[in-house]
């Protein structure tokens, strides 16, 4: 599988960062998730973490695809210790070129070619390791999450910020009553389709294999070699049933009335989550390694 997984993403490499049908490519969702983790609209959650539980020396980030995360660490928060910076890592050689191209011109950015499912880490080396939008890619996620948590210094910490929902986006039959019932509300002239559907999880397996393979297991196995410090719920519950399934119209964005429209279903998206009604798909994490015995 590993090799199948590699080769897409060196084929692919962040063509699915800015799709139309991705929930959180367009600026409203963006910012209502900002606030939500940060307390502010304009605050990217990265440079929030920074600034909360910061300053960092050496950092890795795991599927660091196109070296976006990274570029900006190494661009906002230059190493300023011996032996600082950032390492980052991914299956694919093609993400790496591209993520090395991307960051040529910055100091204290490595980049290197790692099967997060397969391969030792070193201990204790790491103040910090990112992982954004990487864990629903793995597979082996005890072994994984045990790797980072060894790599982690004692005082280090774990950002994640990933999709935890149902494996395969196979939504819940309950999820897909209520997306669609929210759904209905949107006016038709923003609408591109009328039916919110599961994905075909077998054509996606073919694809990606990867893709939230494993997502729904995500929070056991941190748990499992973390101590959750901060847990931020932030969604995508609803919004990623309804923009998945290609219903929304990307002109809904071009007006006022259209962009008030998103805003209104993230917030009846997080009334749901809140209420308890339905579990939040997404969310921000941070976490400290858990002591290993050495009995």
């Amino acid at each position: 599988m590993e090799n199948t997984v590699a080769s897409y993403w060196d084929k692919f490499v962040g063509t699915h960062i800015n799709s139309p049908d991705h929930w959180e490519a367009n600026q409203v969702v963006q910012q209502f998730q900002w606030k939500l983790i940060t307390g502010n609209p304009f605050l990217n959650p990265v440079d929030w973490f920074m600034a909360s539980y910061g300053p960092f020396s050496k950092m890795a980030s795991i599927c660091c695809g196109s070296g976006i995360l990274e570029h900006h660490i190494a661009t906002n928060y230059p190493a300023t210790q011996g032996g600082g910076g950032i390492d980052g890592f991914d299956i694919s050689q093609g993400s790496i070129d591209v993520a090395n191209s991307k960051c040529r011109d910055l100091s204290g950015v490595s980049f290197y070619v790692r099967d997060v499912n397969t391969d030792a880490w070193e201990s204790n080396k790491y103040d910090a390791v990112f992982a954004h939008g990487a864990l629903h890619h793995v597979s082996s996620l005890d072994f994984c999450l045990g790797q980072l948590s060894k790599s982690l210094r004692p005082s280090g910490c774990l950002y994640v910020n990933d999709y935890v929902g149902p494996r395969r986006f196979q939504w819940s039959d309950l999820q897909l009553q209520l997306s669609q019932e929210l759904f209905d509300s949107v006016p038709k002239q923003y609408r591109r389709n009328d039916r919110v559907t599961r994905c075909d999880a077998d054509a996606l397996r073919k694809v990606d294999p990867s893709e939230a393979v494993c997502s729904d297991e995500i929070i056991e196995y941190v748990e499992k070699h973390f101590n959750i410090i901060r847990r931020i719920d932030r969604g995508g519950s609803i919004l990623s049933p309804i923009f998945g399934s290609g219903c929304i119209n990307p002109e809904i964005f071009t007006t006022p009335a259209g962009m008030d429209i998103i805003d209104q279903l993230c917030a009846k998206e997080k009334q749901l989550i809140d209420d308890g009604v339905l579990e939040s798909n997404n969310v921000v994490i941070v976490a400290s390694p858990k002591e290993v015995s050495t009995n």
